[in-house]
């Protein structure tokens, strides 16, 4: 069977598809959280289902931020910067690490 790509496992584990299956993943465990309220955590009392796609999602999504960040430093000194939903995060923090942790929570809430 042939499926047009010339080597499939290459394709199915580079990173942008290990991205998206970690976020698909991690976005369906934590709407079940939904459905036990606020008793959630002791039905994960010994492990958090969650935590492991985090992960893959957030070793993905820091480098691109921190890279947004130090543009924008440079571009603030230099007098300029696109307009971009990243770009508009990135102009509303402060610190580095608050920085990151700011903007990955409102990317995950889109």
């Amino acid at each position: 069977m042939s499926s047009g790509v010339e080597d499939p496992a290459h394709f199915s584990n580079h990173p942008s598809n290990t991205f998206v299956h970690a976020f698909t993943e991690g976005q369906m465990l934590a709407s079940r959280r939904l459905r036990y309220g606020g008793s959630w955590p002791a039905v994960e009392f010994f492990k958090d289902n969650v935590r492991p796609h985090r992960k893959v999602v957030d070793e993905y999504i820091e480098p691109i931020l921190l890279k947004a960040l130090t543009d924008h430093q440079e571009k603030k000194t230099e007098g300029g910067d696109e307009a971009t939903l990243l770009s508009h995060l990135v102009q509303q923090t402060q610190g580095k690490k608050e920085s990151v942790h700011f903007i990955k929570l409102h990317f995950m809430c889109l």
